[in-house]
């Protein structure tokens, strides 16, 4: 069984309503539905058969940790309300050949912008080091992931809220032991901003201090032993560029006690806002 936790965190019903259906109109007849909601859930597009986890005092992630914890399917599957399944074969084509022998089982994302562009993001068959430290990698509404992995790396952390998915794919893919296969195959239409990003532009100087805070507490002390074991980096180069990163960023915190990383975050951000806007006239035109 494959459990599909659905995060509804609006009071937008159409986006609901197509999510659910393409989960109802899914080939694949193991699944279990639970709409975990922090927000008034208009309840006339709910199944009877679906499991609704609502509680409008509590945040989205502690909402999403009780699902998980609720859920009964060996893997789980982590959407947003307006994402929709691809087609009505996914899951038979994911699960079917690799259930039972891997973590992870992920495949492409197909973005879906605001002016009703769309393109397809390939993901990577082999994960390296600098598609999670680098640059974000969209992987958790196109995976299904084994639901003891979710609670073993922690995917809930109660010192992140919005770089929590980040930290639990390092945690799990880089500092642990969890194994994965791509399946190149379109698993998910995903609503995303302007930019591209699944994440929201006014979130993103929370996500880099809270990112910030991860490197002190997960990868300063061993950087360097972790990266020659998994051995993810043989180009020296990069190697070092990512050592001298961390150590930039331990070096900042340490004579300012983290009062600078946050306001040279709050600048990118401000900054990245103003040029989006600028940018926006040209994005539309391209378009």
């Amino acid at each position: 069984m494959v459990s599909i936790i659905v995060i509804d965190t609006s009071d937008e019903l159409y986006g609901l309503e197509l999510t659910l259906k393409s989960i109802i109109n899914q080939t694949y007849k193991g699944i279990e539905c639970l709409v975990a909601a922090n927000s008034i859930l208009n309840r006339s597009v709910i199944d009877q058969s679906f499991i609704v986890i609502e509680d409008g005092g509590v945040t989205a992630i502690n909402l999403v940790g009780a699902a998980i914890q609720r859920a009964s399917g060996e893997y789980v599957l982590l959407l947003n309300s307006g994402d929709v399944l691809a087609d009505n074969e996914v899951l038979s084509t994911l699960l079917n050949k690799f259930r039972n022998s891997v973590d992870f089982i992920y495949g492409n994302m197909v973005r879906l912008f605001p002016s009703g562009f769309e393109d397809i993001i390939k993901m990577p068959s082999n994960i390296k080091v600098e598609d999670l430290l680098y640059k974000p990698l969209p992987l958790i509404p196109v995976a299904l992931i084994r639901k003891s992995a979710l609670i073993l790396y922690d995917f809930c952390d109660a010192n992140l809220r919005h770089a929590n998915d980040w930290a639990f794919l390092v945690k799990a893919l880089l500092l642990g032991t969890a194994d994965y296969i791509y399946v190149d195959k379109n698993v998910a239409i995903v609503k995303v901003g302007r930019s591209g990003d699944i994440n929201k532009l006014s979130v993103g100087h929370l996500r880099a201090i809270e990112q910030t805070w991860f490197f002190n507490h997960y990868l300063s002390h061993s950087l360097t032993i972790f990266f020659k074991e998994k051995k993810e980096i043989e180009d020296f180069y990069h190697y070092s560029r990512v050592v001298r990163l961390f150590r930039y960023i331990r070096s900042i915190q340490q004579k300012f006690d983290g009062f600078v990383a946050p306001i040279i975050m709050e600048g990118k951000y401000t900054y990245n806002t103003y040029k989006s806007r600028l940018e926006l006239p040209f994005y539309k035109k391209s378009i």
